[in-house]
């Protein structure tokens, strides 16, 4: 093995074997959001979502960052980001203080939502819920 080989592994090696490094970001459009049967709050992308979440004692705080686009097109979008991760993969649960009318129509500049995020880690195949994360999608254009 040559040196600019050896040299390319331990840099990979670094960067995987510390955790935190990398954060993971999921963005959402208003047309993927769907209702939860029995709970008129809550909108999600995957109906598995419409669990009910463990208490908020068991929920992990995550440093997370959300912000709101509109595309000349009319697609709203809300897109969080936090770390450090691991490997996983994360959906997004959007939920209201009050009655939600449609799940489409709760992206918009006047909105306030909280975010919880449930993270799937695959080395352990576990879910993760973080604590609620309040979202201000106020326009600043």
């Amino acid at each position: 093995m040559d040196l600019w080989s050896l040299k390319l592994h331990l840099a990979i090696w670094t960067l995987l074997s510390r955790p935190g490094v990398f954060s993971l970001e999921v963005s959402v459009r208003h047309s993927e959001l769907k209702p939860c049967d029995g709970n008129d709050r809550v909108c999600v992308t995957d109906s598995q979502d419409c669990q009910h979440p463990p208490p908020s004692s068991s929920r992990k705080a995550l440093n997370m960052s959300c912000y709101y686009q509109e595309t000349s097109d009319q697609n709203r979008s809300v897109t969080c980001s936090w770390s450090p991760v691991s490997e996983s993969k994360a959906s997004l649960v959007f939920t209201r203080d009050y009655k939600i009318i449609s799940c489409r129509g709760i992206f918009n500049p006047a909105a306030t939502l909280n975010v919880t995020a449930r993270i799937k880690s695959y080395l352990t195949g576990r879910d993760v819920w973080s604590q609620p994360h309040r979202v201000f999608l106020f326009d600043k254009g």
